[in-house]
Order: C-alpha cells, then structure tokens, then sequence
C-alpha cells in the first residue's frame, strides 16, 4: 500500500508529505509485515505479527468485499451504467437548454422598397426593438417579429434516459399514477434488491471474518458461531397493521413464540423505538400502575 505521512520540520504549524510503502506478505505460510520510507532502503517496520497466544498468523489479515465477490479483482460498480447514461443525459439537457435560449429570442425581420443610402439617412442609429422609437420603411415596408420553435428531439431523448436510469435502478421521485401495495413495489424492484443483497452479504462475510481476526488478537480464541455481524437486507419499511399486531399476540399467549419475538417485530416496524431493550421496557412496566377497566372497577365495587 503506498500512504503519505507527515514529517514534522520542528514547526507545530508546517509540516513536509512524504511518501512510505506498507507491505503485507505471506513468507513460507507466515504473515509478514513491513514498512519502507522515501529513500530509505531499509524497512522502518518488519515484523510478523502474533495473536493473544504469541502464534503467527498464517494467513493475511485483510478482506477484500465487493459488489460481485470477495476476490481481489475490482468489480464492475452497480452505478457505472447509471453514471454512463446520466453523462449522455446532461448532453441532451445542455442541447435543450441552447435550444431553449436560442429560440426564445425573437428576431426582427423587415422588407422596405427604399434603398440602402435612404435607410440610413432615415434611421441613422438603426433599428432597435422597442417602443420609444419610430422608423421609416418607405411606401411598402413591413416589420414582423419572428421567433423560433423549440426543438422537441432532445427533450424526448432526455425522457428516454430518465426512464432508462429508472429502469437501471435510480430512485427518482415521481407521482405514481395509481396506488401500489408494497408487494408490487418488491417484485418490481426485485432485480435491484438482488444486487443490493449481494453486496450487503459480501460485506457482512468480510467484516465478520476481519472480526474473528480480532479476537485472535484480543484472546487468541476465535468463535465463529459465536460472533454474528450480517448488515440489514429488508430495503423496504416494514409495515404492522392492527390486524396483524393482534395475531402475534395470540401466537404469543399460544406459546409459539416469545415476548422477544414481537418486540422485535415491533422495533422493526418503528412501532417500539430500535433504541429501546427488552430490560428497559420491562422495568418501565413494573414501574407503572396496574391496568384497570370498567369490568375490573364493578368487582371491586360488589366486594
């Protein structure tokens, strides 16, 4: 890895940039690590790496992710197709706005039957559009305003590549013409989930490995199915209605599944703050009084 580094010249307020080399190898199945500086031959850094326990790593300890996988090859981007047409559309937006501005300019055009000599000794500054002054055209002159059409083909191509980057996957903000439920919106978006699903799983299996590596760092024991790190695939808002809040309450008094399992349903539909733990919520609720109904009121009346 090349990386810059700064050389203090004994001035808290200047410093030189230099460059340094940062090498990570595997020698004989070992990891190694070194360090060069700008002009200097011999490595300020070389050292191989050991765990909690004093063991040698026999592997590097650096994870590549990507958006098609997790190989040191770089993967085509998901927004280069995105980025290549929306350089063609900022052409055609800069054609219609030349077009727009040329053809907003009106232009004067006039015909006179007087000759040129005259027509200067008659409008000796010209002729000037407005109102505060007159000019002579001679017996059969006319004088007419003409203003040009704005051409409509790039607009219709900028169109064609608005709907292209929708189609590409670009979220852009317009009015549904009619009501669309969340599962239409899903299956119409599945192709631009799958990607991002990819790409949140190369990044969850690298992060979880970089962390295995430091708890060999930390205690020498790492336990991969202890440790659970996998980024949130759900990339449409999950919605409860009544409806549905009521049946996993009567899953819950059926004993098919735990309190826990609702409240975490809850949290991910923003019904219960994400922030708020089951601990919490449960010393709040002891905190408060009993609940009463009409029912409840009436007994104790009668007894």
């Amino acid at each position: 890895f090349a990386e810059l580094y700064h050389v203090d010249d004994g001035d808290e307020f200047t410093f030189e940039t230099k460059m340094q080399y940062r090498a990570l190898t595997l020698d004989d199945g070992t990891y190694r690590h070194r360090v060069w500086r700008e002009s200097e031959d011999v490595p300020i850094l070389d050292t191989y790496p050991t765990d909690y326990n004093g063991k040698t790593f026999d592997h590097i300890p650096f994870y590549f992710y990507g958006s098609e996988n997790n190989d040191a090859c770089i993967d085509k981007s998901p927004l280069e197709d995105l980025a290549e047409v929306n350089i063609l559309h900022y052409g055609n937006s800069a054609t219609v706005e030349e077009s727009g501005f040329i053809s907003s300019q009106p232009t004067l055009i006039f015909t006179t039957d007087i000759q040129p000599s005259e027509f200067e000794e008659w409008n000796p500054n010209g002729i000037q559009i407005g109102s505060t002054s007159g000019y002579c055209l001679g017996k059969v002159g006319t004088a007419q305003m003409l203003q040009a059409s704005e051409g409509n083909l790039s607009r219709t191509l900028m169109q064609d590549k608005e709907n292209q980057m929708l189609m590409i996957g670009a979220r852009i903000v317009q009015q549904s013409g009619q009501n669309e439920t969340a599962e239409a919106a899903r299956i119409r978006y599945s192709s631009d989930n799958s990607v991002l699903g990819t790409i949140a799983g190369n990044v969850s299996e690298a992060i979880k490995s970089a962390l295995l590596d430091v708890q060999l760092y930390m205690s020498g024991n790492p336990t991969p199915d202890v440790i659970v790190f996998w980024l949130n695939q759900e990339f449409f808002d999950e919605s409860m209605d009544s409806q549905m809040i009521l049946a996993q309450v009567q899953l819950w008094q059926q004993g098919i599944i735990a309190k826990s399992d609702i409240r975490t349903n809850l949290r991910q539909a923003a019904i219960i703050d994400a922030d708020r733990t089951d601990d919490e919520i449960d010393t709040e609720r002891e905190a408060e009084p009993p609940v009463s109904g009409a029912t409840t009121d009436a007994t104790e009346e009668d007894e």
